[in-house]
């Protein structure tokens, strides 16, 4: 008896684990879909999201059932991401729509913040450089 609760509880965990993936994913795609990437930043991102998400789903196995890989933990992560899916997508949408949106607002605020300066700069320099340089060629052009 003792087994089979150990095994139900594994399961139960897996599921959830999965469930928690699910969430983390249509997290991800409302974000990428309010911050309008690129395509090749769009590839980016899922190569890395992927890559990210292997390193907690297998420590989480490896706490749960000691990292055994079979057809039923494989299973129990499908079941808990397609329970989400299928429950609670339409359920969080508005709070994923809106975390989204402060994120994307938040990190725009920042790149435009930390960015601005530099790209100030360059104009200044830039109407600098030209205000000098295409003068002394513009007066060379005039001589000849």
């Amino acid at each position: 008896m003792n087994i089979l609760v150990s095994q139900i509880t594994e399961f139960a965990l897996t599921a959830g684990l999965g469930l928690l993936v699910g969430m983390f994913f249509h997290a991800y795609h409302v974000i990428i879909k309010k911050a309008g990437l690129s395509r090749f930043f769009l590839y980016f991102f899922d190569l890395l999201i992927w890559l990210l998400m292997v390193i907690p789903v297998f420590l989480a196995l490896l706490l749960i059932n000691h990292g055994e890989m079979r057809g039923h933990v494989l299973a129990a992560l499908l079941l808990g991401a397609l329970a989400y899916r299928l429950y609670l997508w339409k359920r969080t949408q508005r709070i994923m729509s809106a975390m989204a949106e402060g994120l994307v607002n938040g990190c725009s605020w920042l790149f435009r913040t930390v960015c601005y300066p530099w790209t100030w700069t360059r104009r200044r320099m830039g109407s600098w450089y030209t205000a000098i340089f295409r003068r002394k060629h513009d007066d060379d052009d005039e001589v000849k």
